[in-house]
């Protein structure tokens, strides 16, 4: 089967590190290093919750969860994750076979990111997809989301939700067919929370 997150989601996330790059109907000017799996980091302020986990102390270090852990967060079978990094970036994607659902993680690093970038580079993409970004609180420095109206598209039937999460110096985006909550849940397992 098909999925329809593939390459939209992906230029979705890159604009999130390239949010001044964007434009209002979310495309984006992909960089050289893009193709190669790099993606520029995007970053975010401090939206009033406090950090809640062990990697907002300094201890987080970005890695693909597991398949079976991405099953068990957003149900269904999952092969390894297809795996792309380069300096500063890591790319974990993972595409159910049977029902063509994706999740896909990128881990960037981002000195002196603010919670504030974060949140205007994810309201910008909602707004490119016409819907708003909500602040997800409890999730390391800054967290943000929007879900799509895609849901008719995807061969899963499930809508895509992009939820990106600033921890330290370091930004990760989660964008899946999946519901929010399952996407939040993938963000915890991430934390370790």
């Amino acid at each position: 089967m098909h999925h329809k997150l593939g390459s939209a989601a992906v230029l979705s996330l890159a604009c999130l590190g390239l949010a001044a790059g964007c434009s209002s109907s979310g495309s984006v000017a992909i960089p050289n290093n893009a193709a190669s799996g790099a993606v520029p980091s995007a970053g975010g302020s401090a939206q009033g919750a406090a950090p809640t986990t062990a990697a907002a102390a300094g201890s987080f270090k970005p890695a693909c969860p597991t398949a079976a852990q991405i099953g068990a967060a957003v149900g269904g079978t999952f092969p390894a994750p297809k795996v792309n990094s380069s300096a500063g970036s890591l790319l974990c994607n993972y595409n159910n076979p049977d029902s063509g659902a994706n999740v896909v993680i990128i881990f960037a690093s981002f000195p002196g990111g603010t919670p504030a970038l974060l949140q205007g580079a994810i309201q910008s993409q909602a707004q490119a997809q016409k819907v708003n970004s909500v602040a997800v609180p409890g999730l390391g420095d800054a967290a943000y989301m929007f879900t799509q109206n895609d849901a008719g598209t995807n061969s899963s039937g499930v809508a895509t939700t992009l939820l990106g999460v600033l921890v330290g110096s370091e930004n990760f985006d989660i964008t899946a067919e999946a519901t929010p909550a399952q996407v939040e849940a993938v963000a915890r397992l991430i934390l370790g929370s």
